[in-house]
């Protein structure tokens, strides 16, 4: 269907439901670390051999982009 100047295409996401999106900790920290141009501190949270330090590894990283796009 195509639509006129005095016509409006209504769309609708239907019964389409967010998707919850669950982050840990060490991620929500090294994250925040990140977007305020921090230093990475991960390992005064973890060991290097703990999995979280790799979480916050991944947080950090995206917080540095996260902030130097609103740089």
């Amino acid at each position: 269907m195509l639509a006129t100047a005095t016509e409006t295409v209504k769309t609708t996401a239907g019964n389409a439901a967010p998707s919850p999106i669950f982050i840990t900790l060490a991620y929500a920290w090294g994250f925040e670390d990140g977007a305020q141009g921090e230093r990475a501190r991960g390992w005064a949270y973890f060991t290097f051999t703990d999995p979280r330090y790799a979480e916050y590894t991944a947080g950090y990283a995206a917080g540095c982009e996260k902030g130097n796009r609103n740089r």
